[in-house]
């Protein structure tokens, strides 16, 4: 028993000598970084550039990493990414020598506590244009013994990318060009961190795909300035993967099913309705891609027509006790000629009128209620005429629609037909 209890004994005084060792490791390590921050920024500015000689300037290396292609709008030619913006830059005033430091070679700063140069997006389409380093939030910096400052930002930046008049549809070519916002070429260095980009974070799209990204450093003078000033741009070529290949399939299914609301009966409402659906959903179609905007313009007008049409046939329809009766010219042309031509059948029941007016109420002129039957038999066979007469009406709207049925069935054809590319 003696024994167990030594052993327990013994075990938990290391254990407890472990978690003090362990303590004052961590209070020097602590004390050890506050030495340092206080030696690096006893008399540190962070508003004056970090350089021993002031006629010397300071290089500054940048890179972009793409990480995801957010939105490209093509009306507002505006293109929004998700990056890492990389920035490297050698501090004077935050060095150290790593053996007073307990070989401490790196020190992770706020950003906000150190001097940044003022680089910023000089074709940015953002409501809030400031400074790539102004940001909303705290980031942190890792710096070096010998002063070298690294930060990897996260951003979303939003470029200008206007589109020629000769450009194809089918691609994009856009620029984002950093550069100084007020210091010249005199003052910061401005240099490419890699000729290479980095594509390695980068989440594919499933709309357009990245063919190319070059990088270029050009020197440019304004009027305002003698001195040069360096910029850095980025060139993205963009491609297209899916390059509208469904979209013409369905405004051919679209503009095919135009003929048919004149299958429906020509005093139905849904005939109109189907129409207003056909003609929002092609302007729909001609506002999302130019490529095949002629061609959904081209089918709007087959549409509008078509309701215009509809709203005629339905007018004549409803509207046929107002018109009178059908003229001959018409009759003859439309209901006789077109009519068998498009498979109208004539139902007139002139011939019926008559006769069963003569059999019902059948008479001669020495019956004693000859008059009455002669006024019935005028209010039976009024009756009639005005049936005959709506009826032919109705063949007419029917021959109509027959007509436009065939018309727009042809013309739909031919256009899917001449603007479907297979």
């Amino acid at each position: 028993m003696a024994i167990r209890d030594v052993n327990i004994f013994g075990f938990i005084f290391s254990l407890r000598s472990l978690v003090v060792f362990l303590f004052i490791l961590c209070v020097r390590g602590s004390d050890i970084e506050r030495n340092l921050l206080g030696y690096l920024f006893r008399n540190y500015n962070r508003d004056v550039r970090p350089v021993a000689n002031v006629t010397q300037p300071i290089e500054v290396r940048v890179a972009i990493t793409p990480c995801m292609l957010v939105d490209m709008n093509v009306i507002d030619q505006v293109l929004t990414m998700d990056v890492w913006f990389t920035m490297e830059w050698k501090d004077a005033f935050l060095k150290w020598d790593p053996e007073k430091y307990d070989n401490q070679r790196s020190l992770v700063i706020p950003a906000r506590k150190i001097w940044q140069p003022d680089i910023a997006l000089h074709n940015n389409a953002a409501e809030n244009k400031r400074h790539l380093t102004k940001r909303e939030y705290d980031d942190t910096c890792i710096v070096s013994k010998d002063g070298t400052v690294f930060c990897v930002w996260p951003t979303r930046l939003k470029s200008r990318c206007p589109m020629s008049s000769s450009s194809e549809e089918s691609s994009r070519i856009c620029h984002m060009t950093f550069a100084s916002w007020v210091h010249s070429s005199f003052q910061i260095h401005l240099v490419l961190r890699s000729a290479e980009v980095d594509q390695t974070q980068y989440v594919p799209n499933r709309i357009w795909k990245i063919e190319n990204i070059n990088a270029t450093r050009s020197e440019i003078y304004y009027p305002c300035c003698p001195e040069p000033f360096l910029d850095v741009t980025y060139t993205f070529i963009f491609r297209k993967i899916d390059d509208g290949k469904g979209m013409p399939i369905t405004i051919a299914v679209l503009l095919l099913l135009v003929p048919f609301q004149f299958i429906l009966p020509p005093e139905s409402n849904q005939r109109i309705t189907l129409g207003g659906f056909l003609m929002t959903i092609h302007v729909a179609f001609y506002s999302k891609d130019a490529k095949w905007g002629e061609w959904s313009l081209w089918s709007l007008c087959l549409v509008i027509l078509s309701i215009l049409l509809s709203i005629l046939t339905s007018h004549m329809c409803l509207r046929q006790q107002e018109r009178g009766r059908v003229s001959s010219c018409i009759r003859k042309a439309c209901l006789s000629g077109l009519g068998k031509l498009l498979g109208v059948c004539d139902n007139s029941l002139t011939h019926v009128i008559h006769h069963n007016s003569s059999y019902m109420l059948g008479g001669t002129p020495g019956d004693t209620n000859y008059s009455l039957v002669n006024l019935l038999r005028g209010v039976i066979e009024e009756k009639y005429e005005r049936e005959k007469d709506s009826q032919e009406w109705y063949r007419l709207a029917m021959v109509s629609d027959r007509l436009c049925f065939s018309s727009f069935l042809i013309l739909s054809t031919l256009t899917v037909v001449f603007n479907i590319k297979l």
